[in-house]
C-alpha cells in the first residue's frame, strides 16, 4: 500500500491501527532509510493512550522536512542542465560529475546538507552537444516540465530563468542571479569617428577649459603688469601682443622681448614651467593616439541594429523572450519579426558574428560573453560588442521541481542561507567571464594625471603676487610711486 502512495509521491500519509483497549497506533512510512532507499518501510510515528487522550511522543504525524533532511545517501535522480558560466557539468567518469557555476556549486552543497547521491542525467536532443555540454535545440523548457511531471526525475538543477521556464506543473528554489538579456554585435560597427578628434581627445572636457581659463587669466594679469611698468618694453602695451606673448610660452617656443621686474619674471617663469608639463603631456597623448588609431564607434541604440539591417539569429529561447517583451516597443518588435534559430552549435554563432560581420544575437549576456571570451582567447580578435542596456531582466533559479515537491522546502532553505552567507556571490563572481583584450584603450588625460601641473602654476603665480606685496610694503608710500620704477 505505501509502494503504492510513494508511486505517486504521496509522503503524508498515516495508518491508524487499534493494537489494545487502551493504545491506538499510528504508522507512516518513510521513503529514504539507511536500509532501504526508495523502498518504503512501515514505521511507529506515535502512539495513542485512550484513557489519558493524548499521543505518548510530540513528534508531529505529517512531518515530512525530518524525512528529508538526512537521505542516508539514496540515490536521486537530479535532471541538469548545462548552461554556462552559471552552470557547468564535465563527466569524468560513470558515475562522477564535475560541477561549476552557481547551479553546480549550489547543487554540490545541497547534496552534501541532504546527505544524498545524484544520479546525474544530462539529455540531448536534436543536436549534439558542444564542447561545454549546451544543447541549443527547441524544447528544452517543455522536456523539463515533462521528466517532472512524469517522476522520470526527482529534481532539476542547474541554472532556470523564470521567463523561460515558468510552468503551472512546475515550482521555482529561491532565486540565485538575476539576468540581464540584451544584444550582442558586430564590434565598432557604429558611427565614424571624425579625424579632428585625434587632436582633440588627448585630455579631458574639464583640463581644456582649465587650460584655457589659465590662457585668458595669464593674458589679462600680464598685460596689466606689463603695461604699467616704464621699464617694459612698448609692445607689451598693445593687449594682442601679449595674446600673441602667451600663445607663444605656452606652446613651449622661446619669446622676445623679455620682461623686467622680479615679480614679472617669476610669473612668466612659472607659466613657461607649467606649459612645458601641458605641452608634453598633449604630445605623447597624441602619440598614443596616432599610434593605436581610434576604431568606429560601438553600436549604442536598437535603433542603429535596425538601421545597419543586420540578420538576427540566436536561440530558441532568446527569440521566445524577445517575442515576449518587445510588443509594446517598435524597435524591438521589428527586430524580433527579422530574428531567426540558429540550428548548431552556439559557439559557432560567435564565430560567424566575429569572422562575418552580418549578424546580431540576442541573450543573457553572461551566457553570450562566455563564448565571446572564448573566441577572444583563441584569435585575439576583439569584433563582438555586447551592449550594455539590458532588454529585460529577470530572475533565475539554480533548482526546478514538480509542483507541490517535498524537496522544494529543504533546498530552499539551503540555498537562501547561500545567499543570505554571500556563497552564491563569490560563485557568481567567480564564475564571471573575464575581459581579456590583447590591447589597452587610451583615455584622455584627465586632471587628476595634470594635477601638479595646475600646482605649480598656482604656487608660481602665488610667488609672483608675494613679491609683489612685499615690493609695495618695502617702498615708503611717498616714494612708492619711484620705487616700483625703479624695481
Amino acid at each position: 500500500m505505501f509502494a503504492q502512495f510513494w508511486q505517486y509521491r504521496l509522503l503524508n500519509v498515516v495508518i491508524i491501527q487499534r493494537v489494545s483497549e487502551s493504545w491506538v497506533h499510528a504508522y507512516s512510512y518513510d521513503p529514504y532509510r539507511e536500509s532501504s532507499c526508495n523502498n518504503p518501510k512501515l514505521s511507529l510515528v506515535n502512539a495513542w493512550h485512550t484513557e489519558r487522550r493524548a499521543f505518548n511522543f510530540s513528534t508531529s504525524l505529517y512531518d515530512s522536512e525530518i524525512k528529508f533532511k538526512n537521505l542516508h545517501r539514496c540515490e536521486l535522480v537530479c535532471f541538469a542542465k548545462n548552461r554556462p558560466p552559471d552552470s557547468l557539468l564535465v563527466q569524468l567518469n560513470e558515475t562522477s560529475w564535475e560541477l561549476g557555476g552557481v547551479g553546480g556549486k549550489l547543487m554540490e552543497e545541497v547534496q552534501k546538507r541532504m546527505n544524498f547521491t545524484a544520479v546525474i542525467t544530462v539529455p540531448k536532443l536534436s543536436v549534439s552537444l558542444d564542447e561545454y555540454g549546451y544543447d541549443i535545440s527547441q524544447g528544452f523548457p517543455e522536456l523539463v516540465t515533462s521528466v517532472l511531471n512524469n517522476s522520470s526525475v526527482d529534481l532539476a538543477f542547474g541554472i532556470y530563468s523564470h521567463i523561460i521556464y515558468d510552468n503551472p506543473k512546475t515550482e521555482f528554489s529561491t532565486p540565485a542571479v538575476s539576468e540581464c538579456y540584451g544584444w550582442a554585435v558586430p564590434a565598432h560597427k557604429g558611427k565614424a569617428i571624425p579625424a579632428w578628434m585625434y587632436y582633440t581627445q588627448e585630455f579631458q572636457l574639464i583640463v581644456w577649459i582649465l587650460i584655457l581659463l589659465e590662457y585668458c587669466i595669464g593674458a589679462g594679469v600680464l598685460y596689466v603688469a606689463l603695461s604699467r611698468n616704464s621699464q617694459s618694453s612698448r609692445v607689451f602695451r598693445s593687449f594682442s601682443y601679449v595674446i600673441l606673448y602667451v600663445l607663444t610660452l605656452t606652446l613651449g617656443m622661446s619669446a622676445s622681448p623679455r620682461v623686467r621686474g622680479d615679480r614679472n619674471k617669476i610669473f612668466v617663469g612659472t607659466i613657461i614651467l607649467y606649459s612645458m608639463i601641458i605641452f608634453s603631456a598633449y604630445q605623447s597623448s597624441l602619440g598614443s593616439f596616432l599610434t593605436v588609431p581610434w576604431k568606429r564607434e560601438q553600436i549604442k541604440t536598437f535603433a542603429e541594429i535596425l538601421e545597419a539591417n543586420y540578420e538576427g539569429v540566436g536561440t530558441p529561447q532568446s527569440q521566445r523572450i524577445l517575442k515576449r517583451f518587445s510588443a509594446d516597443t517598435e524597435v524591438l518588435n521589428k527586430l524580433s519579426q527579422r530574428y531567426s534559430l540558429h540550428s548548431d552549435h552556439f559557439g559557432w554563432l560567435v564565430k560567424r558574428i566575429q569572422q562575418r560581420n552580418d549578424a546580431v544575437t540576442f541573450g543573457a549576456q553572461r551566457f553570450i560573453q562566455f563564448y565571446i571570451n572564448h573566441e577572444l582567447n583563441t584569435t585575439g580578435r576583439e569584433e563582438i560588442y555586447l551592449l550594455p542596456k539590458c532588454v529585460i531582466e529577470a530572475h533565475a533559479s539554480p533548482f526546478l521541481f514538480k509542483k507541490g515537491s517535498y524537496f522544494m522546502k529543504p533546498i530552499n532553505n539551503i540555498v537562501s542561507a547561500a545567499v543570505e552567507s554571500g556563497l552564491t556571490k563569490f560563485w557568481y563572481t567567480y564564475s564571471t567571464p573575464k575581459t581579456s583584450s590583447q590591447f589597452a584603450k587610451i583615455h584622455p588625460l584627465s586632471i587628476y594625471q595634470l594635477q601638479f601641473a595646475f600646482v605649480i602654476l598656482i604656487a608660481g603665480t602665488s610667488v609672483a603676487v608675494l613679491v609683489f606685496l612685499l615690493e609695495l610694503q618695502l617702498c615708503q608710500p611717498t616714494w612708492a610711486k619711484a620705487c616700483l620704477r625703479k624695481r
